[in-house]
């Protein structure tokens, strides 16, 4: 969970504060908000992203040995975070930001996390391959039966 509190961080300092730097579609987003109403568009994303990803059991799974489905209920906890999201920020809070900033802040927050994930994975498989490899001469026995 901490991990995901840094990548949702890390992606909306990105999108609030780096791009509007350097892209005119981020610029055109962020000129009419100030700090307070950033701060609070990155909790709701926050919050929005945890409570979903709470709701669809994603922190209950184990990373080591994550399947297809386990990726895919993070994304799905991820489309229906920025669906909710956007609709908290545009009727609630009468954000000016587009739905477009919306989808390319949640599918950065996605694939930071996916790709902290699958990282995380092939280092643990790496390890175990290690162990298997430096064991006795038993273990080399068994896998070429």
């Amino acid at each position: 969970m901490l991990v995901d509190i840094a990548t949702i961080f890390a992606v909306t300092l990105l999108v609030f504060e780096v791009l509007p730097h350097s892209v005119a579609f981020f610029t055109l987003a962020s000129i009419h908000t100030t700090v307070s109403q950033k701060v609070l568009h990155s909790v709701t994303a926050l919050l929005c992203v945890l409570l979903f990803r709470t709701f669809l059991m994603v922190y209950k799974r184990q990373w080591e040995t994550a399947k297809i489905l386990n990726y895919l209920n993070v994304m799905v906890a991820d489309i229906l975070a920025g669906i909710v999201y956007y609709i908290i920020t545009e009727f609630l809070f009468h954000s000016v930001y587009p739905f477009l900033l919306t989808l390319s802040m949640f599918m950065m927050i996605d694939i930071l996390t996916l790709f902290i994930r699958l990282s995380y994975q092939g280092v643990v498989e790496d390890c175990f391959e290690k162990k298997a490899g430096s064991g006795s001469g038993d273990t080399k026995k068994l896998e070429k039966m």
